[in-house]
């Protein structure tokens, strides 16, 4: 595999003294040793095929070189791990979450470390520790891969993690009109909804008599004049949104219109 790569050779039938040898990689020499035993390492040495030989070079500049060895280099693929979040975890879409990696690799150094959420990138780390802070999280189910890449090139992915992201919604109860309430026309109805945001800020509260939109409101507090109802009896509710789609219905309270 890449790495550092061990070679020696043994020189016999010159009478003459040898000044060194020279070894040899796909006809270029890498090395040589000047006295025995004659031995080398190759540092750092790249994936691929490799014809080697050892050319021995006595004192009056004759070489003797021996037979080509064909070795093939491989590369070591990245050991990849991801330490956070753990599988099965929870969080609230209020809160950051932190991806963390680990990343070896036993010939290459790490060049750097990707996160993916649901495959799709989110993040590149290139230095340890390998992490990252996903600070608006998506509500729902998410998958997480972590891939390593040695600076050879070599890649691989960590065991896929899965998390979940919850949105808590909002809450919400009708205030007026109040239960068996008796309203007179012309009077208008006094639509009112107390209202407690979730995780995500409150967008719109509409107000539904017998499925028909009769008011909505955007700002605290949440209220509307349903003016001109016709008279007869209703059946309201509360549908409260919030800004990440979450939305609540209120009980629902009926009540009377009736004319004068």
């Amino acid at each position: 595999s890449v790495g550092n790569i061990a070679l020696s050779a043994t020189v016999s039938g010159d009478p003459l003294p040898v000044t060194r040898v020279d070894f040899v990689a796909n006809g270029v020499v890498i090395g040589s040793a000047a006295s025995a035993p004659y031995a080398f390492t190759w540092p750092s040495t790249k994936p691929g095929r490799y014809q080697l030989s050892a050319r021995a070079i006595d004192t009056l500049g004759v070489a003797g070189e021996s037979a080509p060895a064909s070795i093939l280099v491989t590369n070591v693929v990245p050991v990849v791990n991801i330490t956070a979040p753990a599988d099965g975890a929870k969080s609230s879409v209020k809160d950051a979450i932190r991806f963390a990696a680990t990343a070896t690799d036993a010939a290459s150094p790490i060049n750097r470390v990707d996160f993916y959420v649901d495959h799709k990138l989110v993040s590149i780390s290139s230095n340890a520790p390998y992490e990252f802070q996903w600070t608006k999280p998506t509500p729902g189910s998410h998958s997480l891969i972590a891939r390593a890449y040695d600076n050879l090139g070599a890649a691989a992915n960590s065991p896929t993690i899965n998390f979940t992201v919850t949105n808590l919604p909002p809450s919400a109860a009708l205030v007026s009109p109040v239960k068996d309430q008796v309203v007179k026309l012309p009077a208008a109805v006094q639509l009112t909804a107390k209202v407690t945001p979730g995780d995500a800020p409150i967008v719109l509260v509409n107000f539904w008599a017998d499925y028909k939109l009769v008011g909505s409101a955007t700002n605290p507090p949440y209220t509307a004049l349903w003016t001109n109802p016709p008279a007869g009896a209703y059946s309201v509710s509360a549908h409260v949104k919030d800004a990440l789609g979450a939305v609540t219905v209120s009980d629902s309270v009926v009540f009377q219109v009736v004319k004068p």
